[in-house]
């Protein structure tokens, strides 16, 4: 192979190898981002719920017959929560489309010719040599008796003074 072969071959393979870095990154960077609107938007449907619970509870404790359902903050929150997790799904099927764009960019690498081509079967290994007979077995060991944990003492318990 001549010197200025093997130099172009790097070079086309040292390109390959970061732009497939720049895009790993660059699908990274955006999941990344998405992720973490995800997590916020979370954060926001839990303090829904925390903030729903809290009327519920102040509810029960006025011992009023009252459906929280009735409640316009109550019913607000619930259509808040509601959107909150369409925005997540659409932040989940934005993180597909993202990775898949992303990836769709990469060729496919040419494989070199010699990969393509079939490989040469192994050598044929050497007849084995025939087995030894086993050794008798040995004498079992004599069992070892378990030795016991020494007895603990009971702890004494110890009783507070008021005062």
């Amino acid at each position: 192979m001549p010197k200025s072969d093997f130099w172009d071959k790097l070079k086309t393979r040292l390109i390959e190898v970061s732009n497939a870095a720049a895009d790993f990154t660059e699908e990274q960077a955006v999941v990344g981002k998405l992720k973490f609107d995800i997590l916020n938007l979370n954060r926001k449907i839990d303090r829904n719920k925390h903030d729903i619970g809290d009327i519920v509870l102040q509810i029960c404790r006025s011992d009023a017959p009252y459906n929280p359902l009735d409640d316009g903050e109550v019913r607000k929150r619930i259509a808040n929560i509601g959107d909150l997790e369409a925005q997540i799904d659409s932040k989940r099927a934005e993180i597909a489309r993202n990775v898949d764009e992303i990836r769709s960019r990469r060729k496919p690498s040419p494989k070199p010719a010699a990969a393509s081509a079939p490989r040469p079967a192994p050598p044929p290994t050497p007849k084995e040599a025939p087995k030894k007979p086993a050794a008798a077995p040995a004498k079992p060991a004599a069992p070892v008796a378990a030795k016991k944990p020494p007895a603990r003492k009971p702890a004494a318990k110890t009783v507070k003074k008021p005062g």
